[in-house]
């Protein structure tokens, strides 16, 4: 269906390239990939009004192999001429025909069904024109809105009375009937436990539950909302149950306590015996469906059915034979003894919880005036595992004889393509470009030459990474110069911390005055709000700036500032030998003479005492002043400042 909508919308609008792509590739024309991109660099665009003589001609070299591109694009141009002159049916049933596409859409899996949809298309067009639809275009809107809104089921592909199996839901049975009825998905609930809306139209009220959180209404009223849902499934599985005419089957487990309530009370904890189809959407069922637990082993011959064994369980986890409790395979009967329709045995009056069938109130063997019949199979018996249905005369048309020759020549193109789709998988899986950031790249180094085992801390290991001094073999060794400022005592640590300190240095003005303190207090605050950091963190931050500040070495960029030789928060970058892309953030980098200065704010408390930390930080901003090097020509120098 998809398919057929991108061709029409091609038909309709040839500008479109990514409609008319879509169709070339797609099953009506089935044009590869590679002849398609080989085509589009070639010509450089795919319209069926700009055809290339030189494609259409199959002339120059390797031109031939556009040739079924040329020809799609030529039925699309015929196409589109003609489509507000002629029925829109009829443009349809053109396409198909000249596309052979019945023909490729029922030699695909379930591929009636396939074939049905797409003629469904067909009819649409007939109904929409007796509609009084007017244009192509509106089709294909039409089309667009009937996919995106209602989601149109499949077309049927049986006639009423013909032998076949149809899957639809209980809904869509309404209204119908069948000879022989089939529920499935047996462990579907019957209701919620939990209420998810509640509807006032009284007073104009809608209560939703909204990320777990449930107002007020909706939970005043939550047990009028379950009792309601409840009352719907009972509905629904009524309506399933009627949908049969001669036979019906319902999924059951054949060991079973036996409850007087199926459905269990609606929206309170169950009580009694616990069992996994109880409270099922088929459990209204089960109370004209389970005998009585002195009956269950003793049922009678079924009529026109395989000998039974004595166990209604293919399978049980733990091994064990069947039990008491076990309903032997053959034919129970259910006597009607009166009293509510379908209620349990020793239950509440109840007969709006079950589907009205005649109780099992008696044994369920035994007597010739039974209300009716079950017969519980034997699933011994079922020949389970069989493979899916393939579209018609599938096996028929593959399996035809054919010369060795013709077989052998086959399989070599075959195993050609396969080698050629093999060595492109694996060239198309080693990436292009490998990227690191620098503080990965200095903590693999640094594992590498302290003979650390494993990837680094933070993440997979890098290429190249390890052995020698300074910042490892992609970078060439700058000595690093540590400066440690004052700090108070009991001063706030932790990421958050850092982070705080690193946002303030990097927002604060560098001609802020020595004894300036209220641009770095507001600095502080407007960051310390975004990051959630308590008030000592922030009082704590902006002492840490000011003392940066006033360093001498922050003296030094500030002049490099004035001249317009200074970097703050500079991102850089640097391809290594072994084809790895480095990249950081530089803190602080300034020019003076000709060569750089390259800063790294560090607020470790200890950096000797930290687990090779301070190792980790020399590599990284000894990375950082080598990627500026690289970058200007120019020298540089590493800076490493505890602050």
């Amino acid at each position: 269906m998809g398919a057929l909508r991108a061709a029409l919308a091609a038909i309709e609008w040839p500008d479109d390239e990514l409609s008319v792509f879509a169709t070339l590739r797609g099953p009506l024309f089935a044009v590869d990939d590679e002849t398609l991109f080989a085509y589009r660099h070639r010509f450089r665009r795919l319209h069926p009004f700009r055809i290339p003589a030189e494609a259409a001609a199959g002339e120059g070299d390797g031109a031939d192999r556009f040739l079924p591109i040329t020809d799609a694009l030529d039925l699309l141009s015929r196409l589109h001429r003609q489509r507000n002159d002629v029925p829109i049916a009829r443009t349809i049933g053109q396409l198909l025909e000249e596309t052979r596409a019945h023909a490729a859409f029922v030699m695909q899996r379930a591929g009636e069904q396939v074939l049905a949809n797409v003629l469904q298309i067909g009819e649409m067009a007939r109904d929409y024109e007796a509609g009084g639809g007017l244009s192509f275009r509106g089709f294909i809107e039409h089309l667009r809105d009937e996919a995106a809104e209602r989601q149109a089921g499949e077309a049927p592909i049986l006639e009423e009375g013909s032998d076949g199996v149809r899957i639809m839901t209980v809904h869509g049975a309404k209204g119908l009937e069948f000879p022989v009825v089939i529920l499935g998905d047996p462990t579907a609930r019957l209701y919620r436990t939990t209420a998810g809306r509640f509807i006032d139209s009284e007073k104009g009220l809608c209560a939703l539950r909204l990320a777990g959180w449930s107002p007020l209404d909706l939970l005043d009223h939550q047990q009028e909302e379950i009792e309601r849902d409840r009352e719907e499934g009972v509905r629904l599985a009524y309506v399933a149950a009627t949908r049969a005419r001669d036979l019906l089957v319902v999924p059951a487990v054949g060991d079973a306590p036996e409850l007087d309530d199926w459905i269990g009370p609606g929206g309170e904890p169950d009580a009694g015996p616990r069992h996994p189809l109880r409270s099922a959407w088929a459990s209204p069922l089960y109370a004209a469906v389970y005998p009585p637990l002195q009956g269950r082993r003793n049922p009678r011959s079924a009529p026109g059915c395989p000998r039974f064994g004595r166990d209604s369980v293919l399978d049980r986890s733990d091994g064990d034979p069947a039990g008491n409790d076990t309903v032997a395979p053959g034919l129970h009967t259910f006597r009607d003894v009166g009293g509510d329709p379908g209620a349990g045995r020793n239950s509440r009056a109840a007969a709006d919880n079950v589907v009205p069938f005649r109780s099992p109130a008696a044994s369920a063997t035994g007597s010739d005036d039974a209300g009716h019949g079950v017969v519980w199979w034997d699933p011994h018996q079922l020949a389970l595992g069989a493979g899916a249905p393939v579209g018609i005369r599938r096996e028929e048309l593959l399996s035809k004889d054919a010369p060795d020759a013709v077989v052998e020549a086959d399989l070599e193109r075959y195993r050609t393509w396969r080698r050629r789709r093999e060595g492109t998988v694996e060239r198309a899986a080693r990436p292009s470009l490998v990227l690191a950031t620098a503080t990965e790249r200095a903590r693999a180094g640094t594992a590498a030459r302290t003979g650390r085992t494993g990837p680094p801390a933070g993440g997979p290991a890098l290429p190249g990474a390890g052995g020698g001094s300074g910042a490892g073999p992609d970078a060439a060794p700058h000595a690093v110069t540590v400066v440690e400022l004052e700090r108070a005592a009991a001063r706030p640590a932790g990421k958050r911390f850092g982070s705080l300190v690193h946002a303030v240095l990097a927002s604060v003005p560098l001609d802020v005055p020595a004894g300036g303190q209220a641009p770095v207090k507001e600095i502080a605050r407007l960051h310390g709000r975004v990051l959630g950091a308590t008030d000592e963190e922030v009082a704590a931050a902006a002492d840490v700036a000011r003392r940066v500040l006033s360093h001498p070495l922050l003296a030094r960029a500030r002049a490099a500032a004035r001249r317009g030789d200074c970097r703050r928060e500079a991102p850089v970058s640097m391809r290594t030998a072994d084809g790895v892309l480095v990249e950081g953030v530089v803190d602080v980098a300034f020019r003076e003479d000709g060569a750089w200065t390259v800063v790294d704010y560090k607020t470790d408390r200890d950096l000797e005492a930290a687990d090779g930390a301070i190792d980790v930080y020399r590599r990284q901003v000894a990375l950082y002043a080598e990627m500026i090097t690289r970058a200007t020509g120019a020298p540089a120098s590493a800076v490493l400042m505890q602050v």
